[in-house]
This record gives C-alpha cells, structure tokens and sequence, in this order.
C-alpha cells in the first residue's frame, strides 16, 4: 500500500500474520488523527495485496517479518481455531496435509509464503521490522508524521490455543517456507 505524509511517500507490504492489523491501524491514525473503529474497517480501507509490486518513487519502504513456523502456527490457531473458517483439523493434520487445506481461499490468504507479498530483495526495503517490534515501528511512522503514533495492541484471536509443534513438524513447515527463510537469512537486523 502507498500512502504520503508530510509530503513523503510511504510503501507498506502488509503480510497475514504479520502485525498488519496493528500496522495498518498505526498508519490510519498517522492518515486521519484517529483510531480505526474496527479491524475490518481498518482491513477494508487498507487492504492487502497478494502479490509483491514494486515501487521505486516511495521515500520511504518498509515491511514487518515473522519466522515461518511461529507465523504457521499463529495462522492455524487464528484461522483454524478461532475464526473457524474451515471445519476444525488436528494441528498434525494440518501440517501432514497442508497442500490440501492451502488450496483454500481463507488459509492460503493468510498462510502463503512472506516473500509473495514482499518480493524476495531485502535490499529494496528502507526499514525491515520483526513482528515483535511493532514499538518501533510506531517510533519509525511517528518520526516521518511528526507526530506521536500510538502503538496499538496486538491482535490475540487464538493465541491461548497454539500447539506446540514436533521436530519433524518444523521441518515440514520450515520446508514449506523454504523461500521465506532465503529471505529473512539476510537480514541483519535481529529476531
């Protein structure tokens, strides 16, 4: 998404699963003073693309990454047990027969790989922020506003359901993501 403040124009890649809730609520308010009424508002203004365009003209391009199989297993405890947008599945069967359930629309939505929405060039990227930065990432948007962006709260629908996966379950996943993990093993900024 491209947005312009103070006269500087801004590249947001959201990701599913990646903070973009918070992201794009931070950037509603840095755009209108105020905070969005609810997620899908928030979802509706902004919504996220499935495939990585470049853009060149921005002043400033930044992103928030996730490892793979913490961002697979929030997708499973959100999509899968909280919203329940396909009938309830073991994790097990999940992982063991994920090409299946990635064939629909809600999971492959939220669990396709981070490198389709970014593209796969670390270095086209002004700012690169772990999920787990999201201050910062208000600290970054408040700077370019000049004004106090407040960092919201984080989306926690399923969290206190998240299995624990086994070795041979990460491997799978880790398999899966195999390009993510290209990615974000150049990255030097820290986890």
């Amino acid at each position: 998404m491209l947005f312009r403040i103070n006269n500087k124009l801004v590249v947001y890649n959201p990701i599913p699963k990646c903070g973009c809730t918070s992201v794009k609520s931070m950037i509603f308010y840095a755009l209108k003073g105020v905070k969005p009424d609810d997620q899908k508002n928030v979802h509706s203004a902004y919504p996220t693309r499935e495939r990585f365009k470049k853009n060149n003209l921005a002043d400033y391009k930044f992103c928030v990454v996730r490892d793979p199989v913490e961002r697979f297993i929030s997708g499973y405890s959100n999509r899968v047990l909280y919203h329940k947008d396909i009938p309830f599945v073991e994790f097990d069967d999940f992982v063991d027969n994920f090409s299946k359930f990635y064939k629909l629309d809600p999971i492959r939505h939220h669990l396709r790989p981070q490198v389709d929405f970014i593209g796969k060039d670390h270095n086209y990227y002004t700012n690169i922020f772990w999920v787990h930065q999201m201050k910062e990432v208000s600290i970054f948007l408040s700077q370019i506003a000049e004004k106090n962006i407040p960092t919201p709260h984080k989306q926690t629908g399923g969290s206190n359901q998240k299995p624990v996966p086994e070795k041979t379950q990460i491997e799978k996943i880790r398999l899966i993501y195999k390009s993510d993990y290209e990615f974000l093993n150049k990255l030097t900024i820290k986890k």
